[in-house]
């Protein structure tokens, strides 16, 4: 299938693998083993000058070298960057200048092509026609229009909030700033990066944190920014002062564990969807991070939880909750599992762990370095509902009638924090 799977203490990754890196006549190719698109991101260094790209959810075998017989490039480095989260890293070292290849994304690669020749027969250049957005009770929408097809590569930047969006080959008819003044964007910037002035920047300039979800058509962007649902905040009933932020973990292309057909994604937001449910009847402000099948990463929870707060007056009276099932290498291992990150998280881990241990069997209750639970500032905790790779545990947890009884005992455990 073109895919590794690394199963470690609190999440099971399935991660693309970086096959080979090579070149031919002007071009330079990044081939991973699958046939899917690769996610990147790519910038530039200084002294020495180079070109650098970051390629997520992906892991190599072997570093190495290449220099490949191009004009202008010293060498081409690959290594593993980073784990948890998941990055290689390939660096382009130029001889002396910049040298700006022709980016092309393919199912399973990126071609970068430095031939001057093909580059000075295509004359197309995109434009950027229009931008409109809407606004409903979830979400503030924009619509990006080009003329043609277009790739592009998303950052963010802090201090203030912005995250911009970099398309190449791509002008703009009117930079005019556009005041939007819809929480969470104030307005949106178009200019062109000193480092490459061939490539158009659009940048939303943010009251607050936020993340946003993208979709693809053939001439158009779409561009969603979550909108909190402040009617959550403004119960007065029994739990009314509390927020409650439910994590249904994975989701997206991002299955987590896969047993008998069965997708951890599937099972984690089912079980979310439910202690949603039981939460909000008791006077509970709930808060779940997805409600459909989407893709979110670690640093997307982060600033999603981050978000809610600094729009809320909850920061003291709040709680996150990330929801998941288990798996390991021996079939025999069995039970739930409970982590923490923060020692102001321990009394949160403690009593959901009494808990449960009254009605089930409660395999763990640990302390680790769990990116999301490290990066918020409130009490937070993994729960593990058990192992789909144990076949009486699978049946068990996928049942109507432990889900149910399961979503109780969490909110019996918050009450008796509370």
């Amino acid at each position: 299938m073109g895919y590794r799977v690394i199963i470690k203490e609190k999440n099971i990754y399935i991660l693309q693998i970086l096959d080979e890196i090579n070149w031919k006549e002007e071009k330079i190719y990044f081939k991973i083993k699958s046939e899917d698109m690769i996610e990147f991101k790519s910038f530039k260094l200084k002294e020495p000058n180079r070109l650098v790209f970051d390629i997520y959810n992906c892991i190599l075998i072997e570093k190495g070298e290449i220099s490949p017989k191009i004009s202008g490039i010293k060498t081409v480095r690959y290594s593993q960057y980073s784990t948890e989260p998941y990055v290689v890293r390939i660096v382009l070292e130029f001889s002396k200048d910049f040298l700006e290849p022709q980016l092309k994304l393919d199912k399973g690669q990126i071609i970068l092509n430095f031939s001057k020749e093909e580059k000075a027969e295509k004359t197309l250049e995109n434009k950027l026609v229009d931008i409109k957005f809407m606004k409903d009770e979830k979400k503030l929408s924009f619509n990006l229009f080009f003329d043609l097809p277009f790739t592009y590569t998303k950052g963010i930047l802090r201090d203030p909030e912005r995250i911009f969006f970099d398309f190449p080959s791509t002008t703009v008819s009117n930079t005019n700033t556009l005041i939007i003044d819809e929480n969470p964007v104030e307005k949106i910037r178009f200019g062109f990066p000193s480092l490459n002035p061939k490539v158009l920047r659009v940048v939303f300039d943010l009251y607050t944190s936020s993340i946003t979800y993208e979709e693809v058509f053939t001439n158009t962007l779409k561009i969603d920014f979550p909108i909190i649902d402040k009617k959550e905040s403004s119960k007065k009933e029994k739990g009314g002062n509390h927020l409650i932020i439910i994590d249904p973990g994975h989701g997206g292309n991002d299955p987590g564990a896969i047993y008998s057909n069965i997708f951890e994604k599937d099972l984690n937001l089912q079980v979310s969807i439910k202690l949603a449910k039981v939460l909000r009847e008791s006077g509970y402000n709930v808060i779940l991070l997805r409600e459909k099948d989407e893709t979110l990463s670690l640093d997307d929870r982060v600033n999603l939880v981050k978000n809610y707060l600094q729009n809320n007056s909850f920061i003291d009276k709040a709680i996150f909750l990330s929801i998941h099932a288990n798996a390991a290498l021996s079939p025999e291992v069995k039970g739930i599992e409970i982590f923490y990150a923060t020692d102001f998280s321990f009394p949160l881990a403690k009593t959901i762990s009494e808990v449960l241990s009254k009605y089930y069997s409660v395999r763990t209750l640990r302390q680790g370095k769990f990116y999301i639970l490290s990066r918020i500032p409130i009490p937070g905790v993994i729960i593990e509902m058990g192992f789909l790779s144990n076949n009486e545990e699978r049946v068990l947890i996928t049942s109507e009638e432990f889900q149910n009884s399961f979503v109780e005992k969490i909110k019996e455990a918050i009450e008796k924090l509370i």
